[in-house]
């Protein structure tokens, strides 16, 4: 959805941004949301911290209360939430990565 969002706007996306895998997309995703009229990004960014909780102690997980009296007051905090969904959602392939069996070397019998 972001995507025809963006693609709608007008907004140029690289032939060659399936090469850099999930990590490229969201590079050029990030710096194309930006040209989208907020009426178009207004249900993605909703969207966005339908998967962010609030964890209380004591208490169980729930949604964040939105709008006048809600959880989150300040513009740098729902930002950096914004960032780090955004990371949950692409960078998954990175971490991935790590943990993977490195190949053993050479000599030692192992497999």
């Amino acid at each position: 959805r972001a995507l025809l969002a963006m693609t709608s706007a007008g907004v140029q996306i690289p032939d060659n941004v399936a090469e850099a895998g999930m990590a490229g997309i969201a590079a050029v995703g990030l710096k194309a949301l930006s040209a989208i009229n907020y009426e178009a990004a207004e249900p993605l960014l909703a969207e966005m911290f339908g998967c962010v909780q609030i964890v209380m102690p004591g208490m169980p997980p729930r949604p964040l209360l939105e709008g006048s009296g809600g959880d989150i007051e300040e513009i740098k905090t729902r930002i950096k939430l914004r960032v780090e969904v955004l990371k949950l959602h692409v960078d998954f392939s990175q971490a991935a990565a790590k943990l993977t069996t490195a190949p053993a070397a050479p000599g030692t019998g192992a497999a």
